[in-house]
């Protein structure tokens, strides 16, 4: 699939360094930064500190897939990667994953774009209503997917642009604003000790980082794959770290922690108190607007990673058939119709609730992938000569290991049994699937 979706695309219609910088930075800054500090309201503004470990551990992750794009080319990102080097099960279980928290991560996405339309439209708080509006966008986004890959990067620039300005200007001028009491006063509000407060912070803010891999999974769609992809995976992940932890302390300074952990919009909020409504407003929409481009950007991802589990036989060949763009249309729609489902499913809770516990199923579907991807990366320092190379990478390895399963063992029970659910419905369709390919033999 990866060659015949190069022979479908001119070099000028394959994505550039830009444009995977921007799928980067757009998948991992959307609806994470902008919902994100009124769920760390409620444990304190010690959860800052769990930007701090998850930012690390993020670094280290990119480095490891940027290394791994250099070394296994072809679409599909850690389903690729963990398939090569530790077989189809493991491969199909990564695709599985990752495909479950794609389209379970853009119902969360969706849901918080709608929570800032509804300082335009108060209604939309309404669970019935923003739930409605989340499939309507989810829908609208699929549809520009399978226009053209060309209109894929175009628009994925001019949103990352569009959503950084307002974000910049509360990094900026937001410290002018700051209250240091509400960093003293609500320190640790969990009723937890200080080191289990920061740990049930670690699972939230991981979600804000879902995505780094993006760039090593549409390979094909990609202008010199072995040089665009690494260098854009690490500058996307600098580029948010950077705007993560500044934005997140302004806003945890600026806004009473009582208050905040309440808010649908917490950086209107925020630009209301520097600005009067006319903040609000702004930054409502580029809140929007950023939502906006990191769904845009994960639809892409959803289609082509189990378009790619599909081409090896391990999901349905529905998945794989693409269009004259090479866009796997049936599975853009497939996965977008589950996000219809989930968002139904989903659509009498709070915003704020429908919110947290999404983002929590798509962070816990995402660790597995990871952590089978670490493994992959360690497996091929075997036949590495270069033994500071090799001592180096374990280490990398190791720590960023140790961080996923910190996060994966501090997660809701109820939470890890949906996903362990899932995973074994997975596990049962490929037992079946299996079967039946040595039936036929």
């Amino acid at each position: 699939m990866a060659d015949r979706q190069a022979k479908q695309l001119h070099k000028r219609h394959k994505l550039t360094l830009i444009s995977m910088v921007a799928l980067v930075a757009g998948n991992i800054i959307g609806s994470g930064i902008f919902l994100l500090p009124s769920n760390l309201a409620s444990i304190g503004s010690i959860s800052l500190y769990s930007w701090i470990f998850t930012t690390i551990g993020a670094i280290l992750l990119a480095f490891i897939f940027s290394i791994l794009s250099k070394k296994i080319s072809g679409t599909g990102g850690p389903y690729i990667y963990v398939k090569q080097v530790l077989g189809e099960f493991m491969g199909f279980q990564t695709a599985y994953s990752y495909w479950i928290a794609a389209w379970v991560g853009n119902a969360a996405i969706a849901i918080a774009f709608t929570g800032y339309l509804s300082v335009f439209f108060p209604n939309l708080l309404a669970p019935e209503i923003s739930s409605i509006t989340a499939i309507i966008i989810v829908w609208v986004l699929t549809l520009v997917n399978i226009s053209a890959i060309k209109n894929i990067g175009f628009s994925e620039v001019i949103l990352t642009f569009l959503k950084l300005i307002p974000l910049i200007f509360i990094c900026i001028f937001g410290w002018l604003y700051i209250q240091p009491d509400f960093y003293t006063k609500y320190y640790n509000i969990s009723f937890k000790d200080d080191i289990d407060a920061i740990s049930s912070a670690i699972t939230i803010t991981l979600w804000s980082f879902i995505g780094l891999e993006s760039a090593t999974i549409p390979s094909a769609l990609v202008y010199k794959p072995h040089i665009t992809i690494p260098l854009a995976t690490m500058l996307g992940v600098l580029m948010s770290a950077v705007v993560y932890i500044t934005s997140s302390t302004v806003i945890m300074g600026m806004i009473n922690p009582e208050i905040l952990q309440h808010s649908p919009s917490p950086f209107a909020d925020a630009a209301e108190i520097i600005l009067g409504d006319f903040g609000k407003y702004f930054m409502a929409v580029g809140a929007a607007l950023s939502c906006l481009g990191c769904l845009h950007g994960w639809i892409l991802i959803q289609g082509q990673i189990a378009m790619a589990a599909a081409d090896d036989g391990l999901f349905p060949k529905i998945f794989s058939k693409c269009n004259n763009e090479g866009i796997p249309v049936h599975g853009l729609l497939l996965s977008s119709l589950l996000i219809t489902i989930f968002l139904v499913l989903n659509s009498f809770t709070p915003i704020a609730k429908q919110f947290l516990t999404v983002i929590l199923i798509a962070t816990v579907a995402s660790i597995m992938p990871y952590i089978y991807t670490i493994i992959a990366f360690l497996k091929l320092q075997k036949s590495n000569k270069d033994v500071t190379y090799k001592c180096l990478a374990i280490i990398i390895s190791i720590s960023a290991f140790i961080y996923l399963s910190w996060a994966l063992f501090n997660t809701n029970q109820n939470i890890l049994c949906s996903y362990i659910i899932l995973f074994l419905v997975g596990t049962i369709y490929y037992e079946v699937m299996k079967y039946k390919k040595q039936n036929k033999r």
